[in-house]
């Protein structure tokens, strides 16, 4: 998310405008104009890495960039405020990627179409994303598309669940297209990649706290049903992709470190700015990044686990008959086979470790041959061994 440089759904009252000028006038501009990708925006001109190097690209909005949290990447300001302790570079730092392999495309403002057209001039996140990639995490994104920081600020006027909900659970629901779409678009453009769908955290616990945040319990807890709500698009967009949700409201600890904690101990800032590692209001502070990396972390694993079941279920082997002999042709692994092993009557005949991945038996065909596939990736590896049985060929 960002703070509301972007259009209103609603004007803000004279009130709201007023509180909105105190909190953020000095802390965020809109997003003029920009640089590329952070640290690796060359990652489309490097030569091909092997699949057990990790390729990491990092998509979504400021609830991933981290504005103003400091440090700011080299080369600040970068119109897209992207925090070089955000949680895609501790994602990264922790899986041992860096330079070229990590490419970190976030941006403050993003909307879901910025994965498709440039953001002022920062390009298409989706360049980010090529077919050497391995992971990306994607998210989180959408809360611009609805509007909901604006609609968080229109809350300081007590009342907007009854003024406005209707209308921005409408605008929650219509950013499912865009999701849809980005995700689409990352599966076409990374293949073998492990995917990640990133929702986004947990706000304000049951009951609120009035006394700490300016937002009456009724109102708090409508803030947080629409964040809630556009988790679940997420959720069900990510499993229609085939990708793995992960939801930073979920991490552990997450209830002891909402707005309402205490300063030092808030992973997502309020309204009022308190935490003093720079964080802009509603979003992750610094101490909140480090939590979100390892929650991300250990989706990224189970996303590689889930990757590799599909591609060894994927997995079958072709035969026909070719000059009077079978020839096998293994066939699926989602572009994750390694290598692949022949053998007959108990002796390898042949190891490829190209595609297209076949063999053409010679000598006596036995009844079966045994197939032994090997798949990998970074951090993961899995063997399946198939036993097709030979036809004899006439």
């Amino acid at each position: 998310m960002t703070v509301p440089t972007r259009r209103l759904h609603r004007p803000l009252t004279a009130a709201a405008t007023s509180v909105l000028t105190v909190l953020v006038a000095t802390v965020l501009p809109a997003v003029p104009a920009g640089t590329a990708a952070g640290s690796a925006s060359d990652a489309g001109a490097a030569t091909a890495a092997p699949l057990t190097q990790e390729r990491y690209a990092a998509l979504g909005d400021s609830s991933a960039a981290g504005p103003i949290i400091v440090p700011q990447r080299p080369g600040a300001p970068s119109p897209c405020y992207r925090s070089a302790v955000n949680f895609p570079s501790l994602v990264a730092a922790a899986l041992g990627t860096s330079g070229a392999a990590f490419a970190d495309a976030t941006c403050s403002s993003a909307e879901t179409i910025h994965a498709f057209e440039t953001q002022g001039q920062n390009p298409p996140q989706l360049d980010a994303v090529d077919g050497r990639t391995t992971l990306v995490s994607v998210g989180p994104i959408g809360a611009n598309d609805a509007g909901i920081v604006s609609a968080v600020v229109r809350c300081l006027v007590p009342g907007c669940a009854q003024r406005e909900g209707d209308e921005m659970r409408a605008a929650v629901a219509a950013v499912r297209p865009g999701v849809r779409r980005v995700l689409a678009a990352v599966r076409r453009e990374a293949p073998r990649a492990a995917v990640v769908v990133v929702g986004y955290g947990r706000y304000v616990p049951p009951g609120a706290c009035p006394l700490t945040q300016p937002l009456t319990v009724a109102d708090a807890t409508y803030v947080q049903d629409l964040i809630d709500r556009l988790n679940g698009i997420l959720a069900g967009e990510a499993r229609r992709a085939g990708a793995t949700f992960t939801d930073l409201g979920a991490t552990p600890g997450a209830l002891d470190h909402t707005a309402c904690a205490p300063p030092g101990r808030r992973w997502l800032e309020g309204l009022v700015p308190l935490s003093g590692d720079g964080a802009v209001p509603f979003h992750p502070t610094a101490l909140g990044m480090r939590a979100f990396a390892g929650q991300v972390v250990r989706a990224a694993g189970q996303a590689r686990n889930e990757q590799l079941r599909a591609a060894r279920a994927s997995l079958s082997v072709g035969q026909r008959c070719v000059r009077g002999r079978p020839r096998l042709t293994v066939r699926g692994g989602l572009g994750l086979v390694d290598r692949v092993g022949f053998r007959t009557a108990g002796t390898t005949r042949r190891v490829d470790v190209a595609a297209p991945y076949r063999w053409r038996v010679r000598g006596p065909v036995t009844r079966r041959a045994v197939v032994r596939v090997r798949l990998v990736r970074p951090g993961a590896g899995s063997l399946r061994v198939l036993r097709p049985v030979l036809r004899r060929c006439r």
